[in-house]
Order: structure tokens, then C-alpha cells, then sequence
């Protein structure tokens, strides 16, 4: 049996970011774990534009970000890059970062960018699309037709 490279999904726990970030997991075949994250003050207020002493932005109520690093973290909304970034300096550079949305910060922070062309990014690491990544494939529809098929 082989065993999946480990890919954090980092969030504030928005299920339509969670979502995204989830689906482009699977769909790159890790296995991935959710990590909910919550910010103190004054990163709240300020993310991601204060990224001063990263290491400390992080509130207890959320879940914690510590070693050992995953191999991946796959990111979306802005409460989720400071502490994305802490975990790829944290990892000396050997966790990769993908951010899902515009991150109204330099790309350069990140290994990669995905953004909806509304969003006008342009660089090298970003990769601009139509619609949002998303858990549906042919696959789970299939299974699914047994169970909602009374109700359409």
C-alpha cells in the first residue's frame, strides 16, 4: 500500500474556500488535512499587509501549524497567508505553498498562484482560471444518483 504525501488545507473555515482548497488537493492526489485557522490581534485587523513576527499570529482557538511540515499547503482566503508563510519558513522552503484567489500581496511570496482572470494577476507562478476549484467529479455524481435521484 503506498501512503499519500500529506497536503494542509488552510483556512478560517469558510466552507466555499475549504472547498476549493480540498478539491485541488484531490485532484493532485494528496491526502489532505484541514487546518482551521484563527489570528490574534492585530494581524486580524491587518493581514496580509503586517507580517511582522508571523510565527506569533496565530490565536489558540484555532488549529495549530507544527512540525512535522507537510509537503504542501494549499491556501485560500487572506487570514490563511500569514500563517501559510510561517509554515514555508518555518519548513526552510521545503513546504510549497499554493495560494487559490488573489492574495493582494506580492505572488512572489508564493510557489504558486491560482486566481479568477477577473482578478487581472499576471507572473510567472500565477495561473489564471475560469469558475474555482470544486470536489464534484464524474466519479462522486455517479455514486450520488442513488441517493438524490427521488428528489429531482
Amino acid at each position: 500500500m503506498t501512503t499519500k504525501n500529506i497536503c494542509w488545507i488552510v483556512t478560517e473555515g469558510s466552507l466555499g474556500m475549504e472547498n476549493q482548497a480540498l478539491g485541488l488537493g484531490e485532484a493532485m492526489d494528496y491526502s489532505c488535512v484541514v487546518k482551521r485557522i484563527k489570528l490574534r490581534k492585530p494581524w486580524l485587523f491587518f493581514t496580509p499587509y503586517l507580517s511582522f513576527a508571523k510565527k506569533y499570529c496565530l490565536s489558540k482557538e484555532g488549529d495549530i501549524l507544527s512540525n512535522p511540515w507537510p509537503e504542501l499547503i494549499i491556501a485560500c482566503g487572506r487570514k490563511s497567508i500569514l500563517p501559510s508563510l510561517y509554515v514555508k519558513e518555518a519548513s526552510l522552503g521545503r513546504t510549497q505553498l499554493i495560494y487559490l484567489q488573489n492574495p493582494k500581496i506580492s505572488t512572489k511570496h508564493f510557489d504558486l498562484v491560482i486566481c479568477p482572470i477577473h482578478d487581472n494577476l499576471s507572473g510567472n507562478n500565477v495561473i489564471k482560471m475560469v469558475g474555482a476549484p470544486h470536489q464534484v467529479t464524474e466519479e462522486k455524481l455517479r455514486e450520488s444518483i442513488p441517493i438524490f435521484k427521488d428528489n429531482f
